[in-house]
């Protein structure tokens, strides 16, 4: 490939891209990755001992959907590569009980902007302040 035409593919692909919002969730483009932030951001599971999870949804529900607001049932496995995981440890001692990592469900409350777009306002579960 010449690099006239290399650079012309990365600048349509660049182009391409730029509307992306990223994975959709319940038929939103985008939504999983909003989702999944809001987790990150405030989520803490198993009694504050894993205190910065990921998450990995593995199914969602829509409970409400309206032009003011979406309500989502999100069931997800989570875990903690920081504070805890299920390997054995440095010299094959496992620190804390069971490793940081599981199942759960939480709800999700997103707000719809007056353009559409949806915005998460809370989800249950424990939680650090934000």
């Amino acid at each position: 490939m010449r690099p006239t035409q290399a650079i012309l593919l990365a600048s349509l692909l660049a182009v391409a891209s730029c509307g992306w919002k990223g994975p959709e969730l319940a038929g939103e483009p985008g939504l999983q990755y909003r989702i999944e932030s809001f987790y990150r951001d405030r989520a803490w599971e198993r009694n504050a001992t894993c205190l910065q999870p990921r998450m990995d949804i593995t199914s969602v529900q829509i409970l409400e959907d309206t032009p003011e607001r979406m309500v989502l049932d999100v069931r997800y496995y989570w875990q903690d590569n920081v504070f805890g995981n299920d390997d054995d440890g440095r010299f094959g001692v496992r620190v804390g009980v069971g490793g940081c990592s599981g199942f759960s469900q939480r709800t999700f409350v997103l707000d719809r902007t007056t353009g559409g777009d949806l915005v998460v306002r809370s989800m249950t579960g424990p939680q650090r302040d934000s």
